[in-house]
């Protein structure tokens, strides 16, 4: 945002909910803007969506692994409808994070499953380094699940 009296600009707030937030449960914020003086204020009520579509979730808490070059290594996570009918999920992942590394989902270059309603199923991600690939070399996998419909969601790990 800008530094002068007249000045306009777009500002951006993330919040994160935590899982255990109960759906249709409200929180009200108040935003002062000042100087010395008040400016403005902004009043928000942010509220708590059930979950809807599909959403990844991991089924271990282990963010972190290390491998060889050529070699694999696994995550294991939990594909969930969330909805009252089947849908069909697609995973894929953020390829320009890792290039030249391979990923598998269940052992297959893709996955698109059809997941019935109120249910959940469990996917194993395998990636694969590079031949090339260097000792101290880091790297973040993104997952996305899609599904027509809803809004994509991802997991980073």
């Amino acid at each position: 945002m800008g530094g002068g009296v007249c000045s306009k600009g777009s500002g951006w707030i993330n919040l994160t909910v935590p899982n255990t937030a109960e759906p249709e449960t409200s929180y009200p914020m108040t935003f002062s803007f000042s100087n010395d003086e008040t400016l403005d204020t902004i009043n928000v009520i942010v509220e708590v969506l059930p979950l809807s579509g599909a959403h990844i979730w991991p089924i271990h808490e282990q963010y972190v692994e290390y491998v060889d070059p050529s070699e694999t290594v696994y995550f294991d996570v939990r594909v969930t409808n969330y909805e009252d009918n089947d849908i069909t999920v697609d995973l894929s992942y953020q390829e320009d994070w890792m290039p030249d590394w391979t990923v598998i989902f269940n052992n297959q270059s893709s996955w698109s499953r059809t997941i019935p309603a109120d249910s959940s199923t469990s996917v194993s991600i395998g990636a694969t380094a590079p031949s090339d690939a260097e000792a101290i070399e880091t790297f973040w996998i993104r997952v996305f699940a899609s599904s027509t419909g809803f809004d994509s969601t991802y997991f980073d790990v």
